[in-house]
């Protein structure tokens, strides 16, 4: 039994490494963007321009060097290629069907959610999401999330291990970006603790795989209109790694970096980290991915999904 415990785990860690990358590209969720893109365009070029001037600005990123090379390899070679794919399942999907499919998945993260509210002790949040899977799951299997529509809290309210070491500060550690894995820190990598918990510890190797495919076409397609302002900011590097970290500290505290400008983090905040994390988000410092602009450009997918 110990065995099988230990083996679905390292299968678990490995298919995550080489399958959720893409969806961690932008793992940032949607709570709000009120935020005109002019304005976000300017503003982001003002905080690059800024965090040119002083550095690394405080960001434990001992592994910049690293991280860029690494970050180039999934926006050239890696991210071209999961993106029409992402866009096609998006727009061919019949709805509800899609949906259907969403929903399940997010209802199989509620009971993490709920062992996290009780490690935080936030009594009210564990029956919130508990009521959410209880009316999710027995009025529709988790198909149709009845519980949003009651105002039973919402699927993006999702809370994980490595958040909860953070709610009791825990030192956040080096920040790192790997291919397919993405963006992480090294508190956040405890997340995979939370695939011993139910009802995610009883899936198999197959089942993930299918977990993590959906999720990861879901995130992408939900990410691409962000694609012109990561990619035209001046180092799209340190704005995704800075964004994500912004993000990453605001959904655990609920406020913005010390030392951050308030109305600066919020529009990084409400525009890119929010808006992409289409389920579930934010980076390189002199030097651009050499990234070929017409295969990121969002326009001409975008064009595709609104006539389609």
């Amino acid at each position: 039994m110990e065995f099988k415990f230990k083996l679905k785990l390292a299968y678990t860690f490995v298919f995550v490494f080489f399958l959720t990358g893409c969806s961690s590209t932008y793992e940032n969720k949607k709570e709000q963007n009120k935020v005109n893109q002019n304005n976000i365009t300017e503003s982001s070029k003002n905080s690059n321009e800024s965090l040119e001037e002083s550095g690394n600005n405080g960001v434990n990123d001992p592994l910049e060097g690293f991280n860029r090379v690494m970050f180039d390899f999934q926006f050239n070679y890696l991210y071209p290629i999961a993106k029409p794919v992402s866009l096609a399942y998006v727009k061919y999907t019949p709805p509800p069907l899609r949906f259907g499919i969403k929903n399940f998945l997010s209802n199989l993260d509620e009971p993490r959610s709920m062992v996290n509210s009780l490690l935080r002790l936030e009594v009210g949040s564990f029956f919130t999401h508990l009521g959410r899977f209880l009316i999710n799951t027995i009025f529709s299997l988790g198909l149709v999330d009845f519980a949003s529509k009651m105002n039973l809290g919402n699927q993006d309210d999702e809370k994980t291990f490595g958040e909860t070491l953070g709610y009791w500060n825990t030192p956040q550690g080096p920040y790192y970006y790997l291919p397919i894995l993405g963006e992480n820190t090294v508190r956040n990598t405890a997340d995979y603790a939370d695939f011993l918990y139910p009802l995610l510890n009883l899936l198999t190797f197959p089942e993930v795989a299918i977990r993590y495919v959906f999720n990861g076409m879901e995130t992408i397609a939900a990410a691409a209109p962000q694609d012109t302002l990561l990619f035209n900011s001046p180092d799209p590097y340190i704005f995704y790694r800075d964004t994500y970290l912004q993000r990453d500290y605001y959904k655990i505290h609920g406020t913005v970096m010390p030392g951050e400008d308030d109305s600066q983090s919020n529009l990084d905040l409400d525009s890119f980290a929010d808006e992409v994390d289409g389920i579930k988000s934010s980076d390189d410092n002199d030097k651009k991915p050499k990234t070929n602009s017409s295969d990121l450009a969002p326009d001409d997918f975008e064009d595709e999904i609104n006539s389609g």
